[in-house]
């Protein structure tokens, strides 16, 4: 995937993330459901969020759960580990993550640049 648009400054990665407790974030995520691809499209600077098509449709949770799958291997973490804290009838989601911050903002970074280059 070469999208320009995914090379972002390191500020913009910040503005979608939030210190919810000690070693979990929330991430701010926009989805689209029913797409040809499954994978981070960019980021929305307008709405603060990083965008997300999904292939699964948005009946039955089944985008929710592909979601959930893709976010926990892009962290390297379990399902149990990421959860839908608002928006799970939503296309505008917050995603919660068990890692530190600047853990998932380090990740985040590595994941753009591979996904930009």
């Amino acid at each position: 995937m070469s999208i320009s648009s995914l090379m972002v400054e390191i500020e913009e990665l910040a503005s979608i993330l939030q210190h919810f407790k000690e070693n979990s974030t929330n991430i701010s995520i926009h989805v689209q459901p029913n797409s040809t691809t499954l994978g981070i499209t960019g980021m929305d600077i307008w709405r603060t969020c990083l965008k997300i098509s999904l292939v699964s449709s948005p009946t039955s949770g089944k985008a929710n759960l592909e979601l959930q799958k893709y976010i926990s291997s892009l962290f390297e973490l379990s399902i149990n580990d990421v959860s839908i804290m608002s928006g799970t009838k939503s296309r505008k989601k917050v995603i919660n993550v068990n890692l530190p911050l600047d853990i998932v903002l380090i990740k985040l970074e590595e994941i753009m640049r591979i996904y930009g280059s």
